[in-house]
């Protein structure tokens, strides 16, 4: 084989290796730099967007509370029935059974004693 044609084709695999490895370090350190602050402080910013619409709803909540009492009465009797409609007695009695199990020579210690000494 011609000894440049090795060289050449180490040179390329040297040069691919090293492109590799300082793209992949790249994409780290752009993935703890950047992605990584991202993404913690994403709850943060989701909760004050969320913050806002409640504000807003709260508002309209604020509106319907000027409801008359016979409203509200009969509001909170339906609820009231229908949440007594849904409940159900069980019974809180548990039973633990033990499962059998089945022999298994791999498991017996006296099963590889017997056959081991003849």
């Amino acid at each position: 084989m011609d000894k440049s044609l090795l060289l050449q084709d180490g040179i390329t695999i040297s040069i691919t290796g090293i492109t590799v490895i300082f793209g992949s370090l790249t994409a780290l350190i752009f993935f703890f730099r950047f992605l990584i602050p991202f993404l913690i402080t994403l709850p943060e910013r989701m909760k004050t967007a969320k913050g806002k619409e409640e504000a807003q709803e709260a508002i309209k909540h604020e509106e319907a509370r000027n409801l008359p009492g016979e409203v509200n009465a009969a509001i909170a009797a339906a609820v009231r029935m229908h949440l007594e409609e849904m409940h159900d007695d069980e019974s809180t009695t548990l039973t633990i059974e033990q499962q059998q199990r089945r022999y298994s020579p791999w498991s017996s210690k006296i099963f590889v004693t017997q056959n081991s000494l003849r």
